[in-house]
Parts: C-alpha cells; structure tokens; sequence
C-alpha cells in the first residue's frame, strides 16, 4: 500500500465553500455523469455486438479457429468493431483461452481468470454476461471487465464461450482520454481566453484497490485513498481536496454497467 506523502507533501482535506469548491465541485458532477454514461455505451456495444460474434464463429470444432477468423468476425460485426475492449477470443468450456484475435496470443492455453466460472455460468442462461474478476497478466494482478457469450454447435449445444476483456487500468485510460476530448470540443467553440483546458483526472476503483489512468500523480490518487472514495460512491458524493496547494474537486459513482464492485472518481481544478 502507498504511503500518503509523496514528493514530501500530503493531501489534506478542506471544508466546502462556495469560493475554493463551488464551480470545482459543479464541472466534477458533469464529468462523472458524462463518463458514467459513456461507459454504459461501451458495455451496450459490447451486449449487443457480442452475441451477434458468437453465432458467427459457431463451429463444431472451436479449436480450429484461428486469430485470423476471430479478428475477422469483429470487423464484421459493426459494435465489435467500435468496442473498446482489448481482447476477443475463444475459451472452451473449461474456461481455457482456445485463441484470440492477437497474431501473437499472450493468453492462448491459459485460464480465463479467477473465480470466471460465474462469468461462463451467466452466459449460459443470458445472450451476454459480464462482471469484473481478478486476473494476472504479465505476472501482474489486475481487475478485469469480461464478458461472454455462449458458442453453440450444429446441434444447438454450448461447446465453448465469445470472451472479451478490458483491464480496470486501461479502462481508466479511455475514459480520461474521452473526458479530454470532450473539454476539447468545449475549448474550440469558447472565446478566446476561455478556451483553457481545466486539470482533471480519472480514477478507477474497488473496494480493494485503485486504478489510475496513466500519469494520474501519485499524490491525487493517495487522496483519494485516504477519503475512502469507493465508499462514497455508492451515495454519489462529492467533496473538495487540496493536494500540493492546488484546489480540487472529486466526484465518484458506481458504474453498475461495468461491475458489481466498480466506482469512479473525477478529480477537476479550474486553471
């Protein structure tokens, strides 16, 4: 666990005022919004592409697909296509990768992931199931978003799983990533003057752990730490921080669509 000093300063928290917290406060609310509902985009394309794929690559002998054919069926499909997932492939019904649309497969032969036995057991009964697991890769630990959707033979039966999967880390990524575009597009039709972008940053987290996106300060996130943020998400709460005498705003939220145990977090300053 992180240490809540870095660089020899530590983030305190400050009392709500209207002056320090005010507009902080109101920008970090709409982004969290915002990105709360970009990720239900993303998982709606993933609900909708995904059983479409899995009718694609039936087949009575799933190991014979190739990365060839499964990158193929996701440019085919148009929602799989434009997902932000990272990896498709197939697993067989003991939950062991069969190949993945990767030319040089890291998972190929590998288990899909802690505790997934739920994951392929929901994909069973609905067109799509999906819900984060632990998972290590690379010999990292990580929480992952995954998804499956049930592969059936000629005859009708289940022989193996359409699986796709997006760590927390890099979702994080595109989600502030999307929040840059969106405060770009704003700076482009504003006066001049007005057109500076404001400092944010986006966070990820579980009742364990947090997930930054790349080049989040290790002080803002150990702030975040310390105010217990996967905690508040569940009340939608928001507050004011000073971390390294800048004046922030968070705002945190679950995101149901991406997992039982998943929230967000915007930190926002005014430049």
């Amino acid at each position: 666990m992180r240490g809540y000093f870095a660089f020899g300063l530590i983030a305190t928290a400050v009392a709500c005022t209207k002056s320090d917290g005010g507009t902080n406060e109101r920008f970090a609310r709409e982004e969290v919004k915002l990105l709360v509902d970009t990720c239900a985009a993303d998982v709606a394309e993933i609900e909708r592409g995904l059983p479409e794929g899995a009718k694609r690559l039936s087949s009575d002998n799933l190991a014979t697909q190739s990365a060839k054919e499964i990158a193929t069926v996701r440019r085919q499909v148009l929602d799989l296509n434009s997902a932000k997932t990272v990896v498709f492939g197939i697993v067989n019904l003991d939950g062991q990768w069969i190949a993945t649309d990767a030319e040089k497969d890291p998972y190929a032969g590998h288990a899909l992931g802690q505790g997934t036995d739920r994951l392929l057991s929901g994909a069973k009964t609905q067109p799509v199931y999906g819900n984060l697991y632990p998972r290590e890769r690379r010999g990292q630990h990580e929480s992952a978003y995954l998804a499956a959707s049930a592969i059936r033979d000629t005859k009708g039966s289940i022989n193996g799983y359409f699986v796709t999967g997006l760590s927390l880390a890099e979702y994080a990524y595109r989600l502030q990533e999307a929040l840059k575009n969106h405060w770009a597009v704003r700076a482009r039709s504003a006066t001049k003057g007005n057109d500076i972008l404001p400092v944010f940053y986006v966070v990820l987290a579980t009742p364990t752990d947090l997930y930054p996106a790349p080049k989040v300060p290790t002080v803002n996130v150990d702030a975040l730490k310390a105010e217990g943020i996967f905690g508040k998400a569940k009340t939608n709460s928001s507050g004011n921080l000073t971390i390294t005498d800048r004046k922030f705003s968070y705002a945190t939220a679950m995101l149901p669509k991406l997992g039982d145990d998943v929230a967000i977090t915007v930190l926002h300053s005014e430049p």
